[in-house]
């Protein structure tokens, strides 16, 4: 298999449909644990309680980042006051459309988030678990590992 191939494939893993409220369905991509811990280190979230700011913003970064497109939100759901065809028109997806629909929407945020933060655990389950078997099937793996909190769950310390 070429690079190119493997590559598109590996994100095409990460993928999924997240359905909100029935209205629309974002398509969203997992972030890496790199990914989601330079968004965590960039946005200044330690995993601390105190950091409730730093996680709100960590938790937005990713959903802009995680949300790479969607069907069914139209222009009414970032700018209420429009009316017939006009209201009524898809709200095409762009990088730059994502953080104003979710202003727009917080609720959809909060559910996008559910969904996403509902993902990385399930990896993180996966990937804890064949780590542990993989340690206890070889006699000469070193047992100590180094964990943070983990900015993609927004545990506390």
């Amino acid at each position: 298999m070429e690079l190119a191939e493997l590559q598109e494939r590996a994100l095409k893993a990460r993928e999924f449909d997240a359905p909100i409220e029935g209205e629309c369905v974002f398509r969203m991509r997992l972030p890496t644990p790199y990914e989601a811990e330079l968004l965590a280190e960039s946005n200044g979230y330690t995993g601390r309680r105190a950091d409730r700011a730093a996680m709100v913003r960590t938790k937005r970064a990713m959903l802009e980042v995680a949300i790479i497109g969607w069907q069914g939100p139209r222009q009414r759901d970032v700018v209420a006051d429009l009316e017939g065809d006009e209201a009524a028109a898809p709200l095409a997806w762009s990088a730059e459309a994502v953080p104003l629909l979710l202003d727009a929407k917080p609720e959809w945020q909060t559910l996008a988030w559910g969904q996403l933060l509902e993902r990385i655990e399930a990896r993180n389950g996966k990937k804890a678990a064949a780590a542990k078997n993989s340690s206890r099937a070889s006699s000469g793996s070193d047992p100590a590992t180094m964990r943070a909190a983990s900015p993609a769950s927004g545990s506390a310390d």
